[in-house]
């Protein structure tokens, strides 16, 4: 399964020490191919300058992908709208509004439940 990741849900890693990947790989029961898009890596490098907590969750989001050797799709515009024109990829977010929009256009989303566990929403 292609999944593609959202900026929160590279922050929550960090936030609520989570391993997203094998959560995600957990529910599934399979082995996953894990994604994000440049405008998320963007994103992240402009909270990462920053001071505070969500600076050190974008920092640690950062060498995540860098870790992981996260492949990056380079899709022009907001993430939000590349996450709803996009097929082929399941997409991990905790942004419930976005979770509603892309269940309803069929879209397969996990979102993460009790700070450590993802679900299938």
């Amino acid at each position: 399964m292609k999944v593609l990741l959202d900026t929160n849900i590279l922050m929550l890693s960090e936030k609520f020490k989570v391993d997203i990947f094998s959560e995600i790989e957990r529910l599934t029961n399979e082995k996953c191919n894990f994604f994000t898009l440049k405008s998320v890596v963007t994103e992240l490098k402009s909270m990462s300058r920053s001071t505070g907590k969500k600076s050190l969750q974008a920092r640690t989001a950062l060498a995540l992908i860098s870790s992981k050797n996260l492949a990056i799709l380079d899709y022009d515009g907001y993430p939000d709208k590349v996450f709803e024109k996009i097929d082929g990829y399941a997409i991990a977010t905790n942004d419930l509004d976005l979770a509603k929009r892309l269940k309803k256009l069929g879209k397969t989303v996990f979102v993460l439940r009790q700070k450590n566990k993802f679900e299938i929403y």
